[in-house]
């Protein structure tokens, strides 16, 4: 019984979201989507919004020259090497100028962790970590 109602209700969340035919799902719209039927992104949402302000302060178009690094999340070529091996995809750096794509990146590399531990893997390694966490930490308490 209730698988059914998972169910109907996936399908009613849809059914609400889905954009009218002809028509742009907007960012917004695509986040709000995201948050009702994603758990990870329920689990890390407080975190997510912490690293991107830290990252890009929320700008899909941000690059980086110094890192090679792109969009929302900072992501650069060996992050998008490694996620492709993992997950079996072709995705190029510049396809994670796409704010979902790297959502659904930092999500794979952030399942199962704490914020800490996620937020420090997903800056690197390193003495350098402590500092990025203390960034996020700051973010997170202004949230």
């Amino acid at each position: 019984m209730k698988t059914v109602i998972v169910i109907i209700l996936s399908f009613f969340l849809i059914q609400v979201w889905a954009p009218p035919a002809g028509k742009h799902i907007t960012k917004e719209q695509s986040y709000q989507f995201t948050l009702l039927t994603n758990p990870n992104y329920r689990t890390y949402y407080q975190l997510i919004k912490a690293v991107v302000h830290v990252e890009s302060k929320g700008n899909d178009s941000a690059y980086n020259a110094k890192e090679g690094a792109v969009g929302a999340f900072q992501i650069r070529q060996c992050r998008v090497d490694h996620f492709n091996r993992l997950q079996g995809t072709n995705y190029i750096l510049e396809d994670f100028y796409n704010y979902d794509l790297s959502l659904e990146c930092f999500l794979f590399f952030a399942q199962g962790k704490s914020f800490e531990k996620a937020a420090k893997s997903w800056n690197g390694s390193g003495k350098l970590t402590i500092i990025y966490w203390d960034k996020v930490q700051s973010q997170l308490a202004q949230l």
